[in-house]
C-alpha cells in the first residue's frame, strides 16, 4: 500500500466527520522505527510487518516538519485546514466543503496522525501500526511527546558499512543537501552525519527509559532474526509470531556496494571511532593512522551540534549459571548479586523461573521452546552487559548448542559457570517436589529425569554445590571475577 492511499484513507475519515469517539485500543502508532537511511530499516520493517497484529505504515516525510507550519498546525497543536491540502495531491481530490474543513479544527495533530495509522492498520486487517521514522532521530523526543505510549525501536548499523552510500554525490544530494562540508571531505562528513543521528537517538533513549526505548543492532538482526524478533515482541507487549521470521526476503536485500578503501576507513574511524568503541564495533585501521586530523572536521561540522559522548560505563559481564534443577543456581546468583551491589556495580539477575513468567510466557518445555527461551535470555543479557551491567543468568539451559549460541552472541563478556550437583542431591533439596512428580509420571520434561542435561565441556568456573556451601560457591565465583571486573 503506497503512502498516497494512507493519506487518502485519513482524508476520508475526516470527510465522514470527526465526532466519533476513538476506540479504547492501544493508541497508534504502537512504535517508531528510528534509524539512519541505509541502516537496514526496511529489513526490520519487513519482519515486523509479518506479525499478524502489526502493520508497518509507509514513511510520512512531513511527520516532524508539519507541526512547525503555522498554516497547517496552530500553536495550540490543533489542525488547520491547510494541513489536508498540503498532504493530499490536489489533482486527485475534490475541494473540501466549509463544513469538512471546519471539522479539522476540532482535531489535534497527534490525533489526526494517529487516525492515519489506525486506518492503515485496519486496511491491512491488523489492530496495530508501527511508524517508519527513518531519518528522524534528531526529533525522537518530539515524536515521543506527541504519543506518550509509543515506543521507539532504534536500529543501529556499523556506520562504515553505510559510508559508501554517503560519499556518493547523488545519495548525498538527497540526504545531506545542507552539509557544505561534504564536497571537501565526504568521508569525514559521512562519519559525523552517522554519529549525529546515532547519538541523538541514544540521548533521547536515556530520557525515555527502557520501557519506551529499545536499541538493536542490524548485525544481530541479520544473524539472529528469531531472537531479535522475540525480544522486540516482548518490548512491544505483543505475543511472538513465528510468521515474522518466515516472511520471504526480497532479492534486492543483499548490499553489494564496494567497501571503503583502507585509507578511507582510517579517516572515517579517526572521526567517529569513539562511538564505534561505545557500540562495541571493532576498529579496522591501526590506531596510528587515526590522528588529530579528526578535530578539524568535527569543529567544522555544519550539521547540528553533536550531542556529547555518553560516559563509558565500566565493563559488563554475563555470568551464565547452568545446572540441574535445584543445583543451587538461584541461591548462588542472589548471593553474588548482593556482594556486587555492595561494591557499587549495576547488577541484574535473569532467573529462569522469573523469565518464563514474563519474557517467555506461553513457551513449553520441548527442546524447541527451551532453546527459544535461552535465546531470549541471551539477547537481554547481551544488551545489558554491553552497557556495563553485570548480568547473572540462573537458568537450567540444558542444551550445549544453544549455550554456545549465547557465548557467540555475547562474546568475551560471557562467563559460563557450571553449578554441579548429582541428581540425587538435587532431588533431596527440591522444595517444589518436581523430581518426585516426574518419577511418578505426573509431569513430563524434567531435566535430569525425563529430559537430558548436557554439561559444559569447558566452563570458566565449576561450582560443586554438593560439597560447597552457597556462600563458598559465591566466594569462588567472586574470586574469579575480581581481576576481570574490578581492574
Amino acid at each position: 500500500m503506497g503512502s498516497r492511499s494512507v493519506e487518502d484513507r485519513a482524508l476520508a475519515t475526516h470527510r465522514q466527520g470527526t465526532g466519533e469517539p476513538r476506540s479504547s485500543h492501544v493508541r497508534n502508532p504502537l512504535a517508531l522505527i528510528v534509524a539512519g537511511p541505509q541502516s537496514g530499516a526496511s529489513e526490520l520493517a519487513r519482519l515486523l510487518d509479518g506479525h499478524q497484529h502489526i502493520a508497518v505504515a509507509p514513511r510520512m516525510g512531513w511527520l516532524t516538519t508539519m507541526p512547525d507550519d503555522r498554516e497547517a498546525v496552530g500553536p495550540d497543536g490543533m489542525i488547520r485546514p491547510a494541513l489536508l491540502q498540503r498532504i493530499v495531491d490536489p489533482r486527485g481530490d475534490e475541494p473540501l466543503s466549509a463544513d469538512e474543513l471546519g471539522a479539522t479544527l476540532t482535531t489535534s495533530y497527534a490525533d489526526f496522525v494517529s487516525s492515519m495509522f489506525d486506518r492503515h492498520a485496519a486496511g491491512r486487517g491488523k489492530p496495530l501500526a508501527v511508524a517508519d521514522a527513518v531519518g528522524m532521530a534528531p526529533d525522537l523526543l518530539r515524536l515521543a511527546a506527541l504519543w506518550p505510549q509509543t515506543r521507539a525501536i532504534h536500529l543501529i548499523r556499523d556506520g562504515r558499512e553505510l559510508a559508501h552510500a554517503a560519499i556518493d554525490p547523488a545519495w548525498a544530494a538527497r540526504h545531506m543537501p545542507a552539509l557544505g562540508s561534504w564536497a571537501g571531505d565526504p568521508v569525514a562528513t559521512s562519519a559525523l552525519w552517522w554519529e549525529f543521528h546515532v547519538r541523538c537517538a541514544r540521548e533521547a533513549g536515556i530520557l525515555l527509559g527502557p520501557e519506551r526505548y529499545r536499541e538493536i543492532r542490524f548485525e544481530e538482526l541479520a544473524r539472529s532474526p528469531h531472537a531479535v524478533c522475540s525480544a522486540l515482541c516482548a518490548f512491544l507487549g505483543v505475543p511472538f509470531d513465528e510468521a515474522m521470521v518466515r516472511v520471504p526476503r526480497p532479492d534486492h536485500h543483499v548490499d553489494r556496494s564496494p567497501p571503503l578503501s583502507s585509507a578511507d576507513v582510517a579517516r572515517w574511524e579517526a572521526v567517529a571511532g569513539d562511538l564505534l568503541d561505545e557500540l562495541g564495533y571493532a576498529r579496522r585501521a591501526p590506531r596510528a593512522a587515526q590522528t588529530a586530523r579528526a578535530a578539524e572536521p568535527r569543529d567544522g561540522f555544519d550539521g547540528r551540534p553533536l550531542p556529547a559522548a555518553a560516559p563509558r560505563p565500566p565493563a559488563g559481564r554475563t555470568l551464565w549459571l547452568t545446572g540441574l534443577p535445584s543445583a543451587g543456581k538461584s541461591t548462588v546468583a542472589r548471593l553474588v548479586e548482593r556482594q556486587l551491589r555492595k561494591r557499587g556495580r549495576n547488577v541484574e539477575v535473569l532467573d529462569g523461573d522469573v523469565v518464563r513468567r514474563n519474557l517467555s510466557q506461553g513457551l513449553g518445555f520441548s527442546k524447541e521452546d527451551r532453546d527459544t527461551n535461552i535465546r531470549r535470555i541471551a539477547y537481554v543479557a547481551d544488551l545489558l552487559s554491553r552497557n556495563g551491567v553485570i548480568v547473572i543468568v540462573a537458568a537450567i539451559s540444558p542444551y550445549r548448542a544453544v549455550r554456545d549460541e549465547a557465548r557467540a552472541l555475547i562474546g568475551e563478556r560471557f562467563i559460563e559457570v557450571h553449578v554441579h550437583a548429582p541428581v540425587s542431591v538435587c532431588a533431596s533439596r527440591d522444595v517444589k517436589g518436581l523430581y518426585a512428580k516426574a518419577r511418578a509420571g505426573e509431569i513430563a520434561h524434567l531435566t535430569g529425569v525425563s529430559d537430558p542435561y548436557e554439561p559444559p565441556t569447558h566452563p570458566e568456573v565449576v561450582l560443586n554445590t554438593e560439597h560447597q556451601t552457597p556462600e563458598s560457591s559465591a566466594a569462588t565465583l567472586l574470586h574469579h571475577l575480581d581481576p576481570r571486573t574490578f581492574p
